[in-house]
């Protein structure tokens, strides 16, 4: 982790602050856009998020952890949208779209 520096962190973080914004949409305007399905959404969104990670100097399962809990903090930020909810399967979407980056993005490196 002595590697680690704040220009690291640059991607990822616009990257989860754009993901943030989204899930503060209302419902009633993404309903008026046609999407594909819900869970694919939250599962490629965490996988582009994971990706980012994947290069940074810290053990998967740490990474994943950070994932996870970005997921969980995006989850609960859909509270302060009208319509939105908290939903435990997008969540586990989530966590298996940080897990499917992190693991293309580790062996995209080798």
């Amino acid at each position: 982790m002595a590697n680690l520096r704040w220009k690291n962190l640059v991607l990822p973080g616009l990257y989860f602050a754009a993901i943030l914004c989204a899930s503060l949409l209302p419902q009633e305007r993404i309903e008026s856009v046609p999407l594909p399905n819900d869970k694919f959404l939250h599962l490629a969104a965490y996988g582009g998020l994971g990706f980012l990670l994947a290069p940074l100097p810290a053990p998967a399962p740490a990474l994943a952890v950070v994932g996870a809990l970005c997921g969980a903090l995006d989850e609960q930020v859909q509270r302060l949208s009208p319509g939105r909810h908290v939903s435990m399967a997008d969540w586990v979407a989530d966590v298996l779209g940080i897990c499917i980056g992190l693991a293309l993005g580790r062996a995209l490196r080798r």
